[in-house]
């Protein structure tokens, strides 16, 4: 694993702007990146919220227009399969298409393919979040959306030939607007970094109903889910199991449970806010982007870490 560009947590958040970061902060905030000259800026008294509810046959809806500002996109599903929508937007001299080819090659699975097309997702687009649903409850992502132009697609049909994959446009438009953000009482920094490639500020307990702010400090995209795991399982066995996959020699017993949920993939750089609802038990947070380098999805790499959610 290559050492990875890790800027301190600090230098992001000042990045992302006191009003950004700071639940029911001030309306007011000077000098932030969508009100440069710090002059007041406009306010709404609640953050919208969409719901997004998913299944292999229909697919989902999304709004057509959104106005710029923070948004709550609320996703449900009653199907126990691996739905994972991802929103993006694209970078400039990028098209849809190329996108699209860059997604299809990431995803592959394919030697010779999954290393450019990483390569490609981090020069033509920015990776917004998104999340992978659960049929015990909603997944909730807070984001900022400034004016401009997204797409949203479900990874469920990449996977599923022969679905032609669904993707959705959103406009977003208008002067950026303020609004409360959901209260958090975790900050998870999903960054690897050679010194230490897990993620940082997991806590070793959290409510399976619970709120965190999920960063990216260093320079690759990270997705932040919980997956269920056996109880007694350690970051250790996940490791040896992996580690097993990639030799392979004699797997131990597969330390997971069933399929993951919660935050998809976001750019450095990039927060979110995600609210759980979750079934209490035991969990492995993990990242599958597979990496740019080699292609070895990072939670191969040990980007994991085991807690309870309460």
């Amino acid at each position: 694993m290559s050492i990875k560009k890790v800027r301190p947590v600090q230098f992001v958040v000042a990045m992302l702007s006191a009003a950004t970061l700071l639940a029911g902060g001030s309306a007011v905030a000077s000098g932030t990146p969508d009100n440069p000259g710090g002059h007041p800026v406009p306010w709404r008294a609640k953050t919208p919220v969409v719901s997004v509810d998913v299944t292999a046959e229909g697919g989902f809806q999304m709004p057509k227009v959104l106005h710029a500002g923070y948004v709550t996109f609320r996703f449900t599903t009653p199907e126990n399969v691996f739905h994972a929508i991802q929103g993006f937007s694209l970078n400039p001299g990028a098209t849809l298409d190329m996108a699209k080819n860059d997604i299809d090659m990431a995803l592959s699975g394919i030697e010779g393919q999954t290393v450019p097309g990483m390569q490609g997702l981090y020069r033509d687009i920015t990776e917004i979040g998104g999340a992978v649903t659960s049929t015990y409850g909603a997944q909730e992502v807070t984001i900022p959306l400034t004016a401009g132009t997204y797409y949203f697609v479900d990874i469920y049909d990449i996977d599923s030939p022969p679905i032609v994959p669904r993707y959705h446009e959103v406009k977003v438009v208008g002067a950026f607007l303020y609004s409360p953000l959901p209260t958090y009482t975790a900050t998870i920094d999903a960054t690897m970094s050679a010194e230490d490639p897990r993620f940082q500020g997991v806590p070793e307990t959290f409510p399976h109903d619970g709120t965190f702010l999920n960063i990216v400090t260093g320079d690759e995209m990270h997705e932040t889910v919980f997956r269920p795991v056996s109880d007694g399982i350690t970051d250790d066995d996940i490791t040896a199991y992996y580690d097993a996959v990639m030799s392979g020699g004699p797997r131990p017993p597969k330390p997971f449970t069933g399929l993951q949920a919660g935050l998809q993939s976001i750019s450095p750089g990039r927060w979110a806010i995600v609210h759980l609802d979750l079934k209490p038990g035991r969990y492995a947070v993990v990242c599958y982007v597979p990496s740019d380098e080699d292609g070895m999805p990072h939670t191969f790499m040990g980007m994991h870490n085991v807690l309870t959610l309460t």
